[in-house]
């Protein structure tokens, strides 16, 4: 519904009925005193010409401004992407996560919105351009694979959704002549024990994905394994209170899969989430971003993966948490340095992501220079 939208504002369930009931008098009144009465005209009724020379000026007015619109929105956009390429280049000071960085910036929710909300909505990393997922029922194969054909080094990022969210592993990798392997779906999330996926067929393609991309990932005899995962979805047959416990033993052999074969791995954990897709609150509230937030403890979700990680006692896992980037005092944003973090309810955009590059690109090469 377009409400919101119209006010600026979320409407409960009163405010939207009475929205309804405001809507459906102002339609019955301007049929009344504005429609009826030009289409009942004496004037426009006796002739032919004033109708059509009326309907023709109406035509024009309406085709005028529909140009008008559009002209603009395409001006509008060129002017967004242009602001996309400047922060991606890092021309734009304090854009993004450089507004937390440094504390010359000031505030770090920033003074002005430098992206708008509809190219926040597109702005994915190439890897979903490139079709490098596997999806329900997860019966794909699907790797995509970035950087040099004969790398000096090789790495491989396995996880769902909440691991395709980091182009700037494609950047580092392709500039220092290194390679990086892809293993992503959605949803489904890398652990040797059952998924409910609420269709049966899709958990047996989970756990077969999972088989298939651990093993696989191996037989690259990788310099560096990165994982992220969203673990979303509960375990099949488990009580809820045993979940967090048995999604960190899975995560455990996960990690000891690579560890045991000398494999050093970087967990990314995993980014906070907002409490709605992110461009719908920034274009709903019209310049009153600051009011798209979450209190951080609702955010910050459980991450069984990286607690795994923070228990394991074999010296080559390491953890990068970045939500200090994105929350602070209490409050996690949609909004930084002037940068739409997510293009949804989750998933970072590409632009935001890539103003995380400086401590992403540094935990990659210290784990890697580490070994």
């Amino acid at each position: 519904m377009l409400g919101p939208f119209a006010v600026g504002a979320v409407l409960g369930d009163v405010a939207l009925a009475a929205l309804v009931v405001v809507t459906v008098v102002l339609a019955a009144a301007t049929k009344r005193w504005i429609e009826d009465p030009v289409r009942r005209s004496p004037g426009l009724a006796r002739s032919s010409p004033r109708s059509f020379a009326l309907g023709g000026a109406t035509a024009v007015v309406c085709a005028l401004l529909a140009v008008a619109v559009g002209n603009a929105g395409e001006a509008r956009a060129a002017d967004e992407q242009a602001v996309l390429e400047q922060a991606r280049a890092g021309d734009i000071p304090c854009f993004g996560a450089a507004a937390v960085r440094d504390p010359a910036c000031g505030d770090p929710a920033g003074s002005r919105l430098l992206v708008g909300a509809g190219a926040a909505a597109a702005d994915r990393s190439e890897l979903y351009a490139d079709g490098c997922w596997n999806n329900t029922p997860f019966s794909g194969r699907r790797s995509c694979t970035y950087g040099s054909p004969t790398p000096g080094r090789r790495v491989v990022l396995l996880g769902n959704s909440h691991a395709g969210q980091w182009p700037a592993l494609v950047g580092q990798v392709e500039r220092e002549g290194w390679s990086l392997s892809t293993y992503l779906t959605s949803e489904c999330y890398p652990v040797d024990v059952p998924i409910d996926l609420t269709v049966p067929a899709a958990g047996d393609g989970c756990a077969a994905w999972t088989r298939w991309a651990v093993d696989d990932a191996l037989a690259q005899d990788p310099d560096l394994v990165v994982l992220a995962a969203r673990t979303f979805r509960p375990l099949l047959d488990v009580p809820a209170d045993q979940q967090l416990d048995r999604q960190r033993s899975a995560y455990g052999r996960l990690l000891e899969r690579f560890t045991s074969a000398g494999v050093p791995v970087l967990v990314l954990r995993d980014t906070p989430a907002a409490g709605e897709p992110a461009p719908d609150c920034v274009a709903r509230e019209r310049g009153g971003w600051r009011s798209c937030t979450q209190p951080a403890e609702v955010a910050l979700e459980p991450d069984p993966l990286a607690d795994a990680a923070e228990r394991d006692t074999s010296g080559l896992v390491t953890v990068l948490d970045l939500a200090h980037l994105i929350c602070w005092d209490g409050t996690c944003h949609d909004v930084v340095g002037g940068a739409i973090v997510y293009f949804d309810h989750g998933h970072l955009t590409r632009t935001f992501a890539e103003t995380l590059r400086p401590e992403v690109e540094a935990a990659v090469a210290r784990r890697l220079l580490r070994d």
